[in-house]
């Protein structure tokens, strides 16, 4: 199955949206005609139709007539102003919501609805295919409905499917918000290494290598990542030395502390 005769429309249109509607488009699951959206300013209206060639509603009650999914794509902050408007036009509606922390139960009362409700939370990465998309499903989503949810998140990378919603938290912290962790540690490499001397050029190059190369082994080898680290380190050693620093630092203290930060604050947007 590589093409749909769905229609999806989009409730916001940021990062996550964009990313979806992107997969959606490069594997021809859909054509623009058959993607909908809304968005708050007329600025970013124009601005989406422009780049995604996709097709704009004038209201919520317009985007659920034009579609059978539909995917609630807003900051988690903004939910509660879309959702009464919302709840007068879900009828027939798959609904999926990429909203950090906004349980299916939270959405089932604001929308007066017991129809099917899946949570994603994909990243940003999705926007190239290379990104990581956690998924729940609410009891009321029937196997065909968990399949076609399955082939469209899987055109933007890794899919797994999370049995406790309680989980989507940490796959919120963990591959969520985990690229802009990611992305901070290379910056400061390559910050780092201009200081020492590198030309910008230089430093990004090796370190966006140093990157995908270590990337790479933790995928195809079968050391753990305590093993392969071991490999790299001697004794008295330049590894070492930039090791032992680390641990004094509590490198991994404080990066664990980041993802806990990180998962607990969706927590808090569900409570």
């Amino acid at each position: 199955m590589k093409n749909t005769k769905h229609k999806i429309g989009f409730i916001g249109f940021g990062n996550m949206a964009q990313a979806i509607t992107n997969g959606l488009l490069r594997s021809k699951l859909l054509s623009p005609k058959n993607i909908f959206f809304v968005c708050k300013t007329e600025e970013n209206k124009k601005a989406v139709q422009k780049k995604w060639k996709i097709q704009a509603a004038s209201s919520l009650k317009e985007l659920a007539e034009a579609s059978d999914i539909l995917i609630l794509a807003t900051k988690p902050q903004q939910a509660t102003e879309y959702l009464e408007e919302l709840s007068q036009h879900v009828k027939h509606h798959l609904l999926i919501s990429v909203m950090a922390g906004v349980t299916t139960e939270t959405l089932q009362n604001k929308l007066n609805w017991k129809g099917s409700i899946v949570r994603a939370m994909p990243n940003t990465p999705g926007l190239i295919g290379q990104g990581a998309t956690g998924i729940f499903f609410n009891k009321a989503c029937q196997k065909s409905e968990k399949d076609h949810v399955r082939l469209l998140f899987s055109e933007l990378g890794l899919v797994g499917e999370i049995k406790t919603e309680e989980l989507m938290d940490v796959i919120t912290a963990l591959s969520g918000s985990g690229p802009a962790f990611v992305y901070e540690f290379a910056r400061t490499l390559m910050q780092t290494a201009e200081e020492l001397g590198l030309d910008a050029k230089l430093a990004k190059d090796f370190t966006l290598q140093t990157l995908h190369g270590a990337t790479e082994m933790l995928k195809h080898s079968e050391h753990s990542p305590e093993e392969l680290r071991d490999q790299v380190t001697s004794k008295g050693g330049t590894t070492e030395a930039g090791l032992n620093l680390l641990h004094k630092k509590q490198f991994a203290e404080t990066l664990s502390a980041c993802i806990k930060a990180a998962a607990e604050r969706a927590q808090e947007l569900r409570n």
